[in-house]
């Protein structure tokens, strides 16, 4: 399939970053997430931490994961269903910022998808 990245910052629904993990093939798997949440979570699957602090400024925050993903694809997979809106922006803008091409992903009542 392709690389996903994946937004995990608070533990809220986790069921469904594990089935979309899971559920699909894909070549490297990211998470973006915080020191807490990878010490209470860990994936069947071999996963790629992206560990992030949200209570930084953005503008900072944006730049921890664009360094963190520097040089790793040209088209990604990504999910938003976890975190919150400033996750989700500083996601889509370092993703954006890197030069990387995205599709958004979910698990749906078909399986793992593009939306």
């Amino acid at each position: 399939m392709t690389d996903l990245i994946a937004c995990f910052t608070t533990d809220r629904r986790h069921r469904h970053l594990h089935r979309l993990i899971n559920e699909a093939e894909w070549d490297r798997i990211f998470v973006v997430s915080t020191p807490e949440i990878k010490k209470k979570h860990s994936f069947s699957k071999e996963v790629i931490w992206i560990i992030v602090d949200p209570s930084k400024h953005v503008a900072e925050y944006i730049e921890d994961i664009k360094k963190q993903l520097k040089g790793y694809f040209l088209e990604v997979g990504i999910n938003l269903v976890n975190g919150t809106g400033k996750d989700h922006m500083a996601l889509l803008s370092a993703v954006m910022k890197a030069g990387l091409g995205f599709r958004l992903v979910a698990v749906t009542k078909n399986g793992v998808e593009e939306i």
